[in-house]
């Protein structure tokens, strides 16, 4: 009988040992994606001079943390008076924003920033910008050594301008595509308008992203499986559904640390009605609060990012949670339908989402259609690229414009489902009242024998008082 080889025997040692390494490596992965920043993410340092709060200038720095997270970036932020020794070496690729000209920059930290050998860029803001610039400037970051350098003047124009300076300075190659997001959608919409728009829009060739705010509870009443029917029906007419992250309320927050298990639990309501989340929608700040980026955004790799309105933070991290894609965000006032073309489509530097609200009327419908009509915008189909979005329970997304569930594909194709219309919304318990009557029955006899006993007493009393006044 032939001894085995060594080879042999070393076999399973080597698959056994491979087997463990991958499960390091894939238990690091989920770490750091739980520290709110992927551990292979470009990581950038943002310095400003001020944020301009109150002057046209106030966006600048804003705008700019949004165009670096659009292009996959983690942002550290930091104001020029609060830089310590040695934090630019931390980081291939610094940024700064200026808006002051009249902001002195201390020798030190101007040495260490001049001396800095990594990738730089520098955004010149409103007024700044026309000083710094100058040749007669003495600012001597105006014209820092090595730094790509953009003006970034106030609107759309000065945000388009800047992007495409920071996509020539990253080497991004990615063509402009823009995306039509309808957000703001509930179970209490109108989901037969609904139905309609998601119609017309994929009679008229134009794919849709459908942002869906959260419900954490009573998500199999009538009402919520309706809604479910309505979103998958979206879905097969050509509709992206993205998850829109729940308003933050300063009260119920502070005490409330389980966001991270309600919306994987409003995830895995939607996989299991056959509808895959591809993204998230949420204001900028939530990327950069430990308890919202971790427990709102964290099952999440792609993400459609707004401006800020009432950011609030919790815990704030030092450094935002980037995305594998992510997709900056005009307002229908800073950016209309109607002055895009498809050539302006090919000129966008990055990928854009057009967000408008869901519209609540037949009249808003067929308003917003008409403007998407003179727009002749070609507008992608978000399935087109991979996303991907992972619970304790199921693992979906999109990967070349076909959904996947726990690693099958899915057809999109539209089957309702009946829904019980006699729902019973409290539990009705046998309820038995005899225990109640025998123990009011015991209380009244008691009542009634005490009374009557009383009433004989009462009578011999003054029977005998009488008597002996009789007597007298």
């Amino acid at each position: 009988m032939r001894k085995p080889s060594r080879r042999s025997s070393i076999a399973p040692l080597v698959l056994l040992l491979c087997l463990l390494v991958s499960g390091l490596a894939s238990g690091g992965t989920v770490r750091a994606a739980e520290s709110g920043t992927a551990a292979n993410a470009d990581r950038v340092l943002l310095l400003y001079d001020s944020k301009a709060i109150g002057h046209e200038d106030a966006p600048n720095v804003p705008v700019t943390e949004r165009l670096l997270a659009a292009f996959g970036l983690s942002v550290t932020p930091v104001s020029l008076d609060q830089y310590t020794p040695g934090l630019a070496e931390d980081y291939p690729r610094v940024v700064l924003v200026r808006n002051r000209s009249d902001f002195t920059v201390p020798p030190s930290v101007w040495a260490e920033l001049d001396a800095y050998t990594g990738n730089r860029f520098a955004v010149m803001g409103g007024e700044a910008a026309l000083h710094l610039a100058s040749e007669t400037s003495t600012d001597p970051l105006a014209k820092w050594a090595g730094a790509q350098a953009s003006a970034l003047p106030a609107g759309v124009d000065g945000t388009l301008s800047l992007a495409g300076d920071l996509k020539s300075w990253l080497g991004d190659k990615r063509t402009g595509k823009a995306y039509l997001l309808l957000k703001e959608s509930y179970p209490f919409s109108d989901l037969e308008l609904l139905r309609t728009l998601a119609d017309r829009l994929s009679d008229a060739g134009i794919p849709f992203l459908l942002a869906t705010r959260p419900v954490f509870q009573n998500t199999d009443y009538p009402a919520m499986l309706r809604y479910l029917e309505a979103l998958k029906y979206a879905q097969s007419r050509g509709g992206s559904i993205l998850v829109q992250t729940p308003v933050v309320k300063l009260a119920a927050t502070r005490s409330d640390t389980t966001l991270r298990t309600k919306m994987e639990g409003f995830v895995d309501t939607l996989i299991e009605s056959g509808i895959v989340p591809l993204g998230v929608v949420s204001e900028a700040f939530w990327t950069y609060d430990r308890e919202f980026s971790v427990g709102g955004l964290g099952a999440f790799d792609s993400a459609v990012l707004l401006r800020d309105e009432n950011p609030f933070f919790m815990e704030r991290m030092p450094t935002s949670r980037s995305f594998s894609s992510s997709l900056f965000t005009f307002s229908p006032e800073d950016l209309p339908l109607e002055e895009l073309s498809h050539s302006d489509v090919q000129t966008l530097p990055l990928p854009v989402a057009l967000p408008y609200d869901l519209p609540e009327t037949n009249e808003e419908m067929e308003h917003l259609l008409a403007r998407l009509a003179k727009a002749w915008l070609p507008f992608t189909d978000y399935k087109e690229e991979d996303h991907e979005v992972v619970t304790e329970k199921h693992r979906a997304g999109s990967r070349n414009g076909v959904l996947t569930i726990d690693g099958q594909f899915m057809s999109t194709d539209y089957v309702s489902r009946p829904i019980d219309e006699q729902f019973e919304y409290e539990r009705k318990e046998a309820v038995s009242f005899a225990g109640l009557f025998r123990a009011q029955n015991r209380f009244f006899l008691v009542v009634i024998s005490a009374a009557l006993i009383a009433f004989v007493i009462l009578i011999g009393i003054g029977r005998r008082i009488y008597r002996r006044k009789f007597m007298k």
